[in-house]
């Protein structure tokens, strides 16, 4: 579970849904949150929640904020999803260059990673003009939470969390007015 800022404890709510999955309700934001965390064990079962969330994501154009710590498996997890959408080429991670694009028949996949940029260079990826585009994108973004409103917002973030040599917890947040419905992945 993630520790709730000092600032947000007092009006901050918790409510169990029908789904049995925690949801926030940050009244000042407005965006009422559902999260809920899967446990993984080894890197196949990474691949095949990777392959659950890719059948849940086809064909949508989405921001997701891909959060964890350095070595916490977020390439690994993004070359899994990426497997699991059809593209079988290299897939390394956007340290050095920023930003990845992979095209797909279906959509386009831009992977980012923004941990050795300023607010002032953030512009310059135009994550929004990744969004307008006719066909449908998905925007992958680590690192996004050291920028608050400066991005777009996110349709879902996933925080992997290291429990072990190869063992994770996914932490899934969801917005509740993103639309999305990731009820599929708790099977």
């Amino acid at each position: 579970m993630h520790k709730v800022p000092a600032l947000f404890r007092q009006s901050l709510k918790r409510y169990k849904s029908a789904m049995n999955c925690l949801i926030w309700v940050v009244p000042w934001f407005g965006r009422i949150m559902k999260q809920f965390s899967l446990i993984v064990n080894d890197e196949h079962e990474l691949y095949k929640l990777a392959q659950k969330l890719s059948y849940l994501l086809k064909n949508q154009s989405v921001v997701i904020f891909l959060e964890g710590d350095l070595g916490a498996g977020k390439t690994t997890f993004m070359r899994h999803y990426l497997a699991a959408m059809g593209y079988h080429d290299i897939v390394v991670s956007p340290t050095y260059t920023l930003v990845e694009v992979y095209e797909l028949d279906s959509s386009v996949i831009v992977h980012s990673d923004c941990y050795r940029i300023s607010e002032d260079d953030i512009y310059f990826l135009d994550f929004p003009g990744y969004l307008a585009d006719t066909k449908p994108h998905q925007v992958w973004i680590e690192w996004a939470e050291q920028f608050g409103s400066v991005l777009p917002a996110y349709d879902l973030k996933i925080n992997l969390i290291h429990l072990g040599e190869k063992k994770r917890e996914l932490v899934f947040q969801v917005p509740v007015d993103s639309g999305l419905i990731l009820d599929g992945l708790k099977n």
